[in-house]
Protein backbone atom coordinates (compact mmCIF):
# COMPACT_ATOMS: atom_id res chain seq x y z
CA UNK A 1 0.00 0.00 0.00
CA UNK A 2 3.02 2.31 0.21
CA UNK A 3 2.77 3.20 -3.49
CA UNK A 4 -0.82 4.27 -2.95
CA UNK A 5 0.27 6.63 -0.18
CA UNK A 6 3.07 7.98 -2.37
CA UNK A 7 0.57 8.61 -5.15
CA UNK A 8 -1.81 10.31 -2.74
CA UNK A 9 0.98 12.60 -1.56
CA UNK A 10 1.75 13.61 -5.15
CA UNK A 11 -1.93 14.31 -5.77
CA UNK A 12 -2.62 16.84 -2.99
CA UNK A 13 -0.29 19.64 -4.07
CA UNK A 14 -2.12 22.88 -4.93
CA UNK A 15 -1.40 22.55 -8.64
CA UNK A 16 -2.46 18.90 -8.72
CA UNK A 17 -5.75 19.71 -6.97
CA UNK A 18 -6.37 22.50 -9.49
CA UNK A 19 -5.70 20.04 -12.33
CA UNK A 20 -8.24 17.62 -10.87
CA UNK A 21 -10.89 20.34 -10.51
CA UNK A 22 -10.37 21.45 -14.12
CA UNK A 23 -10.54 17.84 -15.30
CA UNK A 24 -13.80 17.18 -13.45
CA UNK A 25 -15.43 20.34 -14.79
CA UNK A 26 -14.27 19.68 -18.34
CA UNK A 27 -15.43 16.08 -18.20
CA UNK A 28 -18.88 17.03 -16.90
CA UNK A 29 -19.47 19.55 -19.66
CA UNK A 30 -18.26 17.37 -22.53
CA UNK A 31 -19.84 14.23 -21.10
CA UNK A 32 -23.23 15.93 -20.95
CA UNK A 33 -23.13 16.80 -24.66
CA UNK A 34 -24.86 14.04 -26.67
CA UNK A 35 -22.47 12.29 -29.01
CA UNK A 36 -19.24 13.47 -27.44
CA UNK A 37 -18.75 11.49 -24.25
CA UNK A 38 -15.72 10.12 -22.45
CA UNK A 39 -13.36 9.31 -25.33
CA UNK A 40 -13.67 12.73 -26.94
CA UNK A 41 -13.38 14.48 -23.57
CA UNK A 42 -10.08 12.73 -22.85
CA UNK A 43 -8.86 13.18 -26.43
CA UNK A 44 -9.45 16.93 -26.32
CA UNK A 45 -7.70 17.15 -22.93
CA UNK A 46 -4.65 15.22 -24.15
CA UNK A 47 -2.74 18.17 -25.72
CA UNK A 48 -2.73 19.97 -22.35
CA UNK A 49 -0.74 17.11 -20.79
CA UNK A 50 2.32 17.61 -22.99
CA UNK A 51 3.93 20.16 -20.66
CA UNK A 52 2.82 18.45 -17.43
CA UNK A 53 4.57 15.91 -15.28
CA UNK A 54 3.52 12.29 -15.60
CA UNK A 55 1.53 12.43 -12.37
CA UNK A 56 -0.36 15.61 -13.25
CA UNK A 57 -1.07 14.34 -16.76
CA UNK A 58 -2.62 11.18 -15.34
CA UNK A 59 -4.60 13.18 -12.80
CA UNK A 60 -6.06 15.42 -15.51
CA UNK A 61 -7.16 12.48 -17.66
CA UNK A 62 -8.52 10.43 -14.75
CA UNK A 63 -10.46 13.42 -13.41
CA UNK A 64 -11.82 14.07 -16.89
CA UNK A 65 -13.02 10.47 -17.05
CA UNK A 66 -14.73 10.80 -13.67
CA UNK A 67 -16.50 14.01 -14.69
CA UNK A 68 -17.56 12.67 -18.09
CA UNK A 69 -19.10 9.49 -16.68
CA UNK A 70 -21.14 11.62 -14.30
CA UNK A 71 -22.06 14.25 -16.88
CA UNK A 72 -23.53 11.83 -19.40
CA UNK A 73 -26.15 10.85 -16.83
CA UNK A 74 -27.29 14.43 -16.22
CA UNK A 75 -28.51 14.93 -19.77
CA UNK A 76 -30.09 11.48 -19.74
CA UNK A 77 -32.16 12.38 -16.68
CA UNK A 78 -33.19 15.92 -17.59
CA UNK A 79 -34.00 15.61 -21.30
CA UNK A 80 -33.97 11.86 -21.95
CA UNK A 81 -30.87 11.98 -24.18
CA UNK A 82 -27.88 9.90 -23.01
CA UNK A 83 -24.50 11.56 -23.30
CA UNK A 84 -23.09 8.16 -24.27
CA UNK A 85 -24.45 4.63 -24.86
CA UNK A 86 -23.50 3.60 -21.31
CA UNK A 87 -26.12 6.07 -20.00
CA UNK A 88 -29.00 4.49 -21.93
CA UNK A 89 -30.42 2.89 -18.80
CA UNK A 90 -30.21 6.22 -16.99
CA UNK A 91 -32.86 7.34 -19.46
CA UNK A 92 -34.97 4.27 -18.68
CA UNK A 93 -35.00 4.92 -14.94
CA UNK A 94 -33.90 8.54 -14.42
CA UNK A 95 -35.95 10.20 -17.15
CA UNK A 96 -38.99 8.23 -16.02
CA UNK A 97 -38.49 9.66 -12.52
CA UNK A 98 -38.09 13.12 -14.04
CA UNK A 99 -41.40 12.83 -15.87
CA UNK A 100 -43.04 11.87 -12.56
CA UNK A 101 -41.81 15.08 -10.95
CA UNK A 102 -38.81 13.44 -9.22
CA UNK A 103 -36.09 15.00 -11.35
CA UNK A 104 -34.24 16.55 -8.41
CA UNK A 105 -34.16 13.23 -6.56
CA UNK A 106 -32.95 11.39 -9.67
CA UNK A 107 -30.11 13.89 -10.17
CA UNK A 108 -29.08 13.59 -6.53
CA UNK A 109 -29.06 9.78 -6.70
CA UNK A 110 -27.02 10.01 -9.90
CA UNK A 111 -24.47 12.16 -8.04
CA UNK A 112 -24.27 9.83 -5.04
CA UNK A 113 -23.95 6.80 -7.32
CA UNK A 114 -21.12 8.45 -9.27
CA UNK A 115 -19.24 9.21 -6.04
CA UNK A 116 -19.65 5.66 -4.71
CA UNK A 117 -18.61 4.16 -8.04
CA UNK A 118 -15.48 6.29 -8.32
CA UNK A 119 -14.28 5.62 -4.77
CA UNK A 120 -15.00 1.87 -4.69
CA UNK A 121 -13.59 1.48 -8.21
CA UNK A 122 -10.36 3.10 -7.03
CA UNK A 123 -10.19 0.79 -4.01
CA UNK A 124 -10.72 -2.25 -6.23
CA UNK A 125 -8.02 -1.03 -8.60
CA UNK A 126 -5.46 -0.75 -5.81
CA UNK A 127 -6.29 -4.16 -4.36
CA UNK A 128 -6.50 -6.18 -7.58
CA UNK A 129 -4.15 -4.72 -10.18
CA UNK A 130 -1.28 -7.11 -9.37
CA UNK A 131 -3.15 -10.47 -9.02
CA UNK A 132 -5.63 -9.79 -11.83
CA UNK A 133 -2.88 -8.73 -14.18
CA UNK A 134 -1.71 -12.35 -14.13
CA UNK A 135 -5.18 -13.75 -14.93
CA UNK A 136 -6.39 -11.44 -17.70
CA UNK A 137 -4.14 -12.92 -20.47
CA UNK A 138 -6.12 -16.17 -20.29
CA UNK A 139 -9.07 -14.38 -21.91
CA UNK A 140 -8.42 -14.87 -25.60
CA UNK A 141 -10.78 -14.30 -28.53
CA UNK A 142 -13.19 -17.18 -27.71
CA UNK A 143 -13.64 -15.94 -24.15
CA UNK A 144 -14.11 -12.36 -25.37
CA UNK A 145 -16.76 -13.62 -27.81
CA UNK A 146 -18.64 -15.32 -24.97
CA UNK A 147 -18.47 -12.19 -22.81
CA UNK A 148 -19.84 -10.13 -25.68
CA UNK A 149 -22.72 -12.59 -26.07
CA UNK A 150 -23.53 -12.03 -22.39
CA UNK A 151 -23.58 -8.27 -22.94
CA UNK A 152 -25.85 -8.57 -25.99
CA UNK A 153 -28.31 -10.90 -24.28
CA UNK A 154 -28.39 -8.60 -21.29
CA UNK A 155 -29.63 -5.90 -23.65
CA UNK A 156 -32.23 -8.11 -25.32
CA UNK A 157 -33.69 -9.34 -22.05
CA UNK A 158 -34.36 -5.79 -20.87
CA UNK A 159 -37.62 -5.95 -22.85
CA UNK A 160 -39.48 -7.59 -20.00
CA UNK A 161 -42.86 -7.55 -21.76
CA UNK A 162 -41.78 -9.05 -25.09
CA UNK A 163 -38.51 -10.97 -25.31
CA UNK A 164 -39.01 -11.55 -29.05
CA UNK A 165 -39.08 -7.82 -29.73
CA UNK A 166 -35.94 -7.37 -27.68
CA UNK A 167 -34.04 -9.98 -29.67
CA UNK A 168 -35.41 -8.61 -32.96
CA UNK A 169 -34.22 -5.11 -32.11
CA UNK A 170 -30.83 -6.55 -31.15
CA UNK A 171 -30.52 -8.33 -34.51
CA UNK A 172 -31.31 -5.06 -36.33
CA UNK A 173 -28.37 -3.44 -34.54
CA UNK A 174 -26.08 -6.35 -35.44
CA UNK A 175 -27.09 -6.00 -39.10
CA UNK A 176 -26.18 -2.30 -39.05
CA UNK A 177 -22.80 -3.34 -37.67
CA UNK A 178 -22.01 -5.43 -40.76
CA UNK A 179 -21.81 -2.35 -43.01
CA UNK A 180 -18.23 -1.60 -44.05
CA UNK A 181 -15.03 -3.56 -44.55
CA UNK A 182 -14.82 -7.09 -43.22
CA UNK A 183 -12.74 -6.97 -39.98
CA UNK A 184 -10.54 -9.90 -41.03
CA UNK A 185 -10.41 -10.01 -44.85
CA UNK A 186 -11.21 -6.30 -45.41
CA UNK A 187 -13.84 -7.19 -48.02
CA UNK A 188 -16.46 -4.38 -48.34
CA UNK A 189 -20.02 -5.31 -47.34
CA UNK A 190 -23.28 -3.40 -47.89
CA UNK A 191 -21.45 -0.13 -48.66
CA UNK A 192 -23.93 0.75 -51.48
CA UNK A 193 -21.15 2.47 -53.43
CA UNK A 194 -20.77 5.18 -50.75
CA UNK A 195 -17.12 5.87 -49.96
CA UNK A 196 -17.79 6.84 -46.34
CA UNK A 197 -19.40 3.45 -45.65
CA UNK A 198 -16.20 1.51 -46.37
CA UNK A 199 -14.94 2.24 -42.88
CA UNK A 200 -18.29 1.26 -41.34
CA UNK A 201 -21.13 3.32 -39.95
CA UNK A 202 -19.97 5.96 -37.51
CA UNK A 203 -20.71 4.89 -33.94
CA UNK A 204 -21.56 8.44 -32.82
CA UNK A 205 -23.97 9.02 -35.70
CA UNK A 206 -25.76 5.71 -35.19
CA UNK A 207 -26.06 5.68 -31.40
CA UNK A 208 -26.90 9.35 -30.95
CA UNK A 209 -29.27 9.25 -33.92
CA UNK A 210 -31.15 6.24 -32.56
CA UNK A 211 -31.18 7.28 -28.92
CA UNK A 212 -31.03 11.06 -29.07
CA UNK A 213 -32.68 12.39 -32.20
CA UNK A 214 -35.09 9.45 -32.25
CA UNK A 215 -36.21 10.36 -28.73
CA UNK A 216 -36.75 14.01 -29.66
CA UNK A 217 -38.80 13.03 -32.70
CA UNK A 218 -40.84 10.67 -30.55
CA UNK A 219 -41.49 13.46 -28.03
CA UNK A 220 -42.49 15.77 -30.84
CA UNK A 221 -44.91 13.14 -32.16
CA UNK A 222 -46.50 12.18 -28.85
CA UNK A 223 -46.11 15.45 -26.92
CA UNK A 224 -48.22 18.53 -26.56
CA UNK A 225 -46.93 20.17 -29.74
CA UNK A 226 -48.28 17.37 -31.95
CA UNK A 227 -51.43 16.49 -30.03
CA UNK A 228 -52.75 19.82 -28.84
CA UNK A 229 -50.84 22.36 -30.86
CA UNK A 230 -49.52 24.01 -27.70
CA UNK A 231 -47.26 26.98 -28.29
CA UNK A 232 -46.69 28.34 -24.82
CA UNK A 233 -44.39 27.20 -22.05
CA UNK A 234 -47.25 26.98 -19.60
CA UNK A 235 -49.26 24.59 -21.76
CA UNK A 236 -46.26 22.49 -22.83
CA UNK A 237 -45.13 22.06 -19.23
CA UNK A 238 -48.25 20.00 -18.57
CA UNK A 239 -46.57 17.08 -20.36
CA UNK A 240 -44.35 16.67 -17.29
CA UNK A 241 -45.22 16.45 -13.63
CA UNK A 242 -44.30 19.55 -11.55
CA UNK A 243 -40.66 19.51 -10.47
CA UNK A 244 -39.23 20.51 -7.11
CA UNK A 245 -36.53 23.18 -7.41
CA UNK A 246 -33.89 21.23 -5.50
CA UNK A 247 -31.34 18.52 -6.24
CA UNK A 248 -31.87 16.36 -3.18
CA UNK A 249 -33.34 13.07 -2.01
CA UNK A 250 -34.71 12.07 1.40
CA UNK A 251 -31.89 10.59 3.42
CA UNK A 252 -34.15 7.76 4.52
CA UNK A 253 -34.27 6.59 0.88
CA UNK A 254 -30.49 6.09 0.65
CA UNK A 255 -30.14 2.88 2.71
CA UNK A 256 -32.61 1.12 0.42
CA UNK A 257 -30.32 1.57 -2.58
CA UNK A 258 -26.98 0.74 -0.95
CA UNK A 259 -27.23 -2.97 -1.85
CA UNK A 260 -27.87 -2.05 -5.49
CA UNK A 261 -24.92 0.37 -5.40
CA UNK A 262 -22.55 -2.25 -3.99
CA UNK A 263 -23.78 -4.84 -6.50
CA UNK A 264 -23.25 -2.45 -9.41
CA UNK A 265 -19.74 -1.56 -8.27
CA UNK A 266 -18.50 -5.12 -7.79
CA UNK A 267 -19.93 -6.56 -11.02
CA UNK A 268 -18.93 -3.57 -13.18
CA UNK A 269 -15.40 -3.49 -11.78
CA UNK A 270 -14.71 -7.09 -12.77
CA UNK A 271 -16.29 -6.56 -16.19
CA UNK A 272 -14.01 -3.55 -16.67
CA UNK A 273 -10.98 -5.74 -15.97
CA UNK A 274 -11.70 -7.67 -19.19
CA UNK A 275 -10.39 -5.52 -22.06
CA UNK A 276 -12.87 -4.51 -24.73
CA UNK A 277 -16.23 -4.72 -22.97
CA UNK A 278 -16.29 -1.29 -21.34
CA UNK A 279 -18.97 0.68 -19.53
CA UNK A 280 -21.84 -0.04 -21.93
CA UNK A 281 -21.77 -3.81 -21.51
CA UNK A 282 -21.09 -3.43 -17.78
CA UNK A 283 -24.16 -1.28 -17.16
CA UNK A 284 -26.45 -3.60 -19.09
CA UNK A 285 -25.16 -6.76 -17.42
CA UNK A 286 -25.51 -5.16 -13.98
CA UNK A 287 -29.00 -3.97 -14.78
CA UNK A 288 -30.14 -7.34 -16.08
CA UNK A 289 -28.82 -9.21 -13.04
CA UNK A 290 -30.06 -6.59 -10.56
CA UNK A 291 -33.30 -8.54 -10.23
CA UNK A 292 -31.40 -11.05 -8.11
CA UNK A 293 -30.71 -8.53 -5.32
CA UNK A 294 -33.23 -5.72 -5.84
CA UNK A 295 -35.76 -5.17 -3.07
CA UNK A 296 -38.43 -4.22 -5.60
CA UNK A 297 -37.52 -6.00 -8.88
CA UNK A 298 -40.93 -5.34 -10.42
CA UNK A 299 -40.21 -1.59 -10.44
CA UNK A 300 -37.18 -1.93 -12.73
CA UNK A 301 -37.78 -0.11 -15.99
CA UNK A 302 -40.46 2.09 -14.40
CA UNK A 303 -38.38 4.74 -12.67
CA UNK A 304 -36.71 2.51 -10.08
CA UNK A 305 -34.30 4.14 -7.63
CA UNK A 306 -32.40 0.86 -7.32
CA UNK A 307 -32.07 0.55 -11.10
CA UNK A 308 -30.84 4.14 -11.44
CA UNK A 309 -28.24 3.81 -8.67
CA UNK A 310 -26.99 0.37 -9.74
CA UNK A 311 -26.36 1.31 -13.36
CA UNK A 312 -24.75 4.67 -12.47
CA UNK A 313 -22.39 3.15 -9.91
CA UNK A 314 -21.51 0.56 -12.56
CA UNK A 315 -20.90 3.30 -15.15
CA UNK A 316 -18.37 4.91 -12.82
CA UNK A 317 -16.81 1.88 -11.11
CA UNK A 318 -15.92 0.35 -14.49
CA UNK A 319 -13.18 3.00 -14.87
CA UNK A 320 -11.21 1.44 -12.02
CA UNK A 321 -11.59 -1.98 -13.62
CA UNK A 322 -10.47 -0.76 -17.05
CA UNK A 323 -7.32 0.71 -15.50
CA UNK A 324 -6.14 -2.74 -14.37
CA UNK A 325 -5.33 -4.18 -17.84
CA UNK A 326 -4.34 -0.72 -19.11
CA UNK A 327 -1.57 -0.15 -16.59
CA UNK A 328 -0.85 -3.73 -15.52
CA UNK A 329 -0.71 -5.37 -18.96
CA UNK A 330 -0.42 -2.52 -21.42
CA UNK A 331 -3.76 -3.59 -22.92
CA UNK A 332 -6.26 -0.70 -23.06
CA UNK A 333 -9.53 -1.63 -21.43
CA UNK A 334 -11.48 0.76 -23.69
CA UNK A 335 -11.06 3.59 -26.18
CA UNK A 336 -10.61 6.13 -23.42
CA UNK A 337 -7.91 3.97 -21.82
CA UNK A 338 -6.13 3.83 -25.19
CA UNK A 339 -5.89 7.63 -25.09
CA UNK A 340 -4.57 7.46 -21.53
CA UNK A 341 -1.93 4.96 -22.68
CA UNK A 342 -0.95 7.39 -25.43
CA UNK A 343 -0.41 10.08 -22.81
CA UNK A 344 1.91 7.77 -20.87
CA UNK A 345 3.89 6.89 -24.00
CA UNK A 346 4.33 10.59 -24.77
CA UNK A 347 5.74 10.97 -21.25
CA UNK A 348 8.24 8.17 -21.86
CA UNK A 349 6.34 5.58 -19.81
CA UNK A 350 5.43 2.27 -21.44
CA UNK A 351 2.32 0.80 -19.75
CA UNK A 352 2.55 -2.86 -18.81
CA UNK A 353 3.97 -5.15 -16.15
CA UNK A 354 7.16 -3.08 -15.97
CA UNK A 355 5.21 -0.11 -14.63
CA UNK A 356 4.50 -2.04 -11.45
CA UNK A 357 8.22 -2.52 -10.94
CA UNK A 358 9.75 0.74 -12.21
CA UNK A 359 7.02 3.31 -11.42
CA UNK A 360 4.63 1.74 -8.90
CA UNK A 361 3.69 5.15 -7.53
CA UNK A 362 1.83 5.89 -10.77
CA UNK A 363 -0.77 3.28 -9.91
CA UNK A 364 -1.25 5.05 -6.60
CA UNK A 365 -1.51 8.39 -8.39
CA UNK A 366 -4.27 7.07 -10.63
CA UNK A 367 -6.21 5.58 -7.72
CA UNK A 368 -5.77 8.73 -5.64
CA UNK A 369 -6.93 10.80 -8.58
CA UNK A 370 -10.17 8.80 -8.78
CA UNK A 371 -10.82 9.24 -5.06
CA UNK A 372 -10.08 12.98 -5.02
CA UNK A 373 -12.06 13.50 -8.23
CA UNK A 374 -14.97 11.73 -6.55
CA UNK A 375 -14.73 14.09 -3.58
CA UNK A 376 -14.67 17.18 -5.80
CA UNK A 377 -17.52 15.69 -7.80
CA UNK A 378 -19.90 16.09 -4.86
CA UNK A 379 -19.99 19.93 -4.73
CA UNK A 380 -19.20 20.51 -8.41
CA UNK A 381 -21.63 17.84 -9.60
CA UNK A 382 -24.38 19.15 -7.34
CA UNK A 383 -24.03 22.67 -8.77
CA UNK A 384 -23.85 21.31 -12.32
CA UNK A 385 -26.97 19.20 -11.75
CA UNK A 386 -28.85 22.13 -10.21
CA UNK A 387 -28.30 24.47 -13.15
CA UNK A 388 -28.92 21.69 -15.67
CA UNK A 389 -32.17 21.01 -13.79
CA UNK A 390 -33.21 24.67 -14.07
CA UNK A 391 -32.57 24.69 -17.82
CA UNK A 392 -35.24 22.03 -18.26
CA UNK A 393 -37.85 24.45 -16.94
CA UNK A 394 -37.59 26.78 -19.91
CA UNK A 395 -39.91 26.69 -22.90
CA UNK A 396 -39.97 23.06 -24.16
CA UNK A 397 -39.51 24.25 -27.75
CA UNK A 398 -36.13 25.62 -26.69
CA UNK A 399 -35.20 22.25 -25.22
CA UNK A 400 -36.18 20.43 -28.40
CA UNK A 401 -34.35 22.83 -30.70
CA UNK A 402 -31.34 23.00 -28.39
CA UNK A 403 -31.22 19.21 -28.13
CA UNK A 404 -31.29 18.80 -31.91
CA UNK A 405 -28.56 21.44 -32.29
CA UNK A 406 -26.31 19.72 -29.74
CA UNK A 407 -26.86 16.34 -31.34
CA UNK A 408 -25.94 17.57 -34.82
CA UNK A 409 -22.99 19.55 -33.44
CA UNK A 410 -21.70 16.51 -31.56
CA UNK A 411 -21.98 14.32 -34.64
CA UNK A 412 -20.03 16.81 -36.75
CA UNK A 413 -17.41 17.49 -34.04
CA UNK A 414 -16.50 13.82 -33.65
CA UNK A 415 -15.12 13.39 -37.20
CA UNK A 416 -15.69 16.74 -38.92
CA UNK A 417 -17.76 15.15 -41.72
CA UNK A 418 -21.03 16.55 -43.06
CA UNK A 419 -21.91 12.98 -44.05
CA UNK A 420 -22.32 12.12 -40.35
CA UNK A 421 -25.06 14.75 -40.05
CA UNK A 422 -27.02 13.02 -42.81
CA UNK A 423 -26.48 9.68 -41.09
CA UNK A 424 -27.61 10.94 -37.70
CA UNK A 425 -30.82 12.25 -39.27
CA UNK A 426 -31.38 8.90 -40.99
CA UNK A 427 -30.90 6.92 -37.80
CA UNK A 428 -32.98 9.43 -35.89
CA UNK A 429 -35.88 8.45 -38.15
CA UNK A 430 -35.05 4.77 -37.61
CA UNK A 431 -35.03 5.31 -33.84
CA UNK A 432 -38.37 7.08 -34.02
CA UNK A 433 -39.94 4.23 -36.01
CA UNK A 434 -38.62 1.66 -33.54
CA UNK A 435 -40.10 3.63 -30.65
CA UNK A 436 -43.35 4.09 -32.57
CA UNK A 437 -43.82 0.30 -32.85
CA UNK A 438 -42.63 -0.46 -29.30
CA UNK A 439 -39.24 -1.95 -30.15
CA UNK A 440 -36.49 -1.24 -27.59
CA UNK A 441 -34.19 1.28 -29.26
CA UNK A 442 -31.48 0.62 -26.68
CA UNK A 443 -31.17 -2.98 -27.86
CA UNK A 444 -30.61 -1.82 -31.45
CA UNK A 445 -28.01 0.77 -30.42
CA UNK A 446 -26.02 -1.57 -28.20
CA UNK A 447 -26.28 -4.37 -30.75
CA UNK A 448 -24.57 -2.06 -33.23
CA UNK A 449 -21.92 -0.96 -30.71
CA UNK A 450 -20.94 -4.53 -29.81
CA UNK A 451 -21.35 -6.06 -33.28
CA UNK A 452 -17.73 -5.44 -34.29
CA UNK A 453 -16.41 -6.94 -31.07
CA UNK A 454 -18.65 -9.98 -31.49
CA UNK A 455 -17.63 -10.72 -35.09
CA UNK A 456 -13.94 -9.98 -34.68
CA UNK A 457 -13.53 -12.20 -31.63
CA UNK A 458 -15.54 -15.02 -33.18
CA UNK A 459 -13.48 -15.08 -36.36
CA UNK A 460 -10.17 -14.69 -34.55
CA UNK A 461 -11.26 -17.42 -32.15
CA UNK A 462 -11.98 -19.77 -35.04
CA UNK A 463 -8.49 -19.07 -36.36
CA UNK A 464 -7.00 -19.83 -32.94
CA UNK A 465 -8.79 -23.21 -32.86
CA UNK A 466 -7.70 -23.88 -36.48
CA UNK A 467 -11.25 -23.78 -37.83
CA UNK A 468 -12.71 -26.21 -35.30
CA UNK A 469 -16.04 -24.91 -34.04
CA UNK A 470 -16.15 -27.72 -31.49
CA UNK A 471 -12.82 -26.71 -30.03
CA UNK A 472 -13.96 -23.09 -30.01
CA UNK A 473 -17.01 -23.77 -27.85
CA UNK A 474 -15.41 -26.47 -25.69
CA UNK A 475 -12.83 -24.18 -24.10
CA UNK A 476 -13.65 -24.30 -20.36
CA UNK A 477 -14.04 -20.57 -19.72
CA UNK A 478 -15.86 -20.00 -23.01
CA UNK A 479 -18.29 -22.85 -22.31
CA UNK A 480 -18.95 -21.60 -18.78
CA UNK A 481 -19.69 -18.08 -19.99
CA UNK A 482 -21.99 -19.28 -22.77
CA UNK A 483 -23.89 -21.46 -20.29
CA UNK A 484 -24.28 -18.38 -18.13
CA UNK A 485 -25.66 -16.50 -21.16
CA UNK A 486 -28.17 -19.30 -21.78
CA UNK A 487 -29.14 -19.13 -18.13
CA UNK A 488 -29.89 -15.43 -18.56
CA UNK A 489 -32.40 -16.23 -21.32
CA UNK A 490 -34.06 -18.94 -19.23
CA UNK A 491 -34.20 -16.62 -16.24
CA UNK A 492 -35.83 -13.87 -18.29
CA UNK A 493 -38.35 -16.35 -19.71
CA UNK A 494 -39.38 -17.35 -16.18
CA UNK A 495 -39.58 -13.68 -15.14
CA UNK A 496 -41.86 -12.94 -18.09
CA UNK A 497 -44.15 -15.87 -17.26
CA UNK A 498 -44.28 -14.85 -13.62
CA UNK A 499 -45.13 -11.26 -14.49
CA UNK A 500 -47.80 -12.34 -16.96
CA UNK A 501 -49.35 -14.63 -14.36
CA UNK A 502 -49.44 -11.82 -11.80
CA UNK A 503 -51.07 -9.44 -14.27
CA UNK A 504 -53.66 -12.06 -15.19
CA UNK A 505 -54.45 -12.73 -11.52
CA UNK A 506 -54.77 -8.99 -10.89
CA UNK A 507 -57.31 -8.66 -13.71
CA UNK A 508 -59.34 -11.77 -12.78
CA UNK A 509 -62.48 -10.57 -10.97
CA UNK A 510 -63.08 -13.99 -9.41
CA UNK A 511 -60.07 -13.37 -7.17
CA UNK A 512 -61.79 -10.41 -5.52
CA UNK A 513 -62.62 -11.01 -1.82
CA UNK A 514 -65.86 -9.05 -2.29
CA UNK A 515 -67.14 -11.50 -4.90
CA UNK A 516 -66.10 -14.43 -2.79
Amino acid sequence: MSYFLDGMAASVTPFSLLVIIIGVLWGMVVGALPGLGLVIAITLALPFTYSMSVSDALLLLVATAAGAQFGNGVTAITVGIPGSPSAVLTVVEGYTMFKRGQGGEALFLNLVAAFIGQVLGAVGFVLLIVPLAAVAPSFLAPEMFALTVIGLLAVATLTAGDLLKGISALVIGLIFGTVGADPVASVPRFVLGIQENYRGLDIVAVTVGLLGLGELLHQLYTGTFARSGATSAATAAKALAPQRLRVWAPLRSLPSVLVAAAFGCVVAFFIGVIPGLGATAATFIVYQQLRLVARKPDELGKGSREGLVAQNTADNAVIGGELVPTLGLGIPGSGSMAVLMGALVLQGIEPGPNVLQTRPELTGTVAAGLVIAGLFLLPLGWAFSYYAFQLTRVWPAAIFSGGVSLILLGAFAAEGRVFDIYMIILFGVVGFLLRRFDFPVAATAIGFVLSGLLETNFRHGVLITEGSIGAFFSRPITLLLLLFAAGMLVQQWFWNRRRARRQKDAQDPTDSPVIK
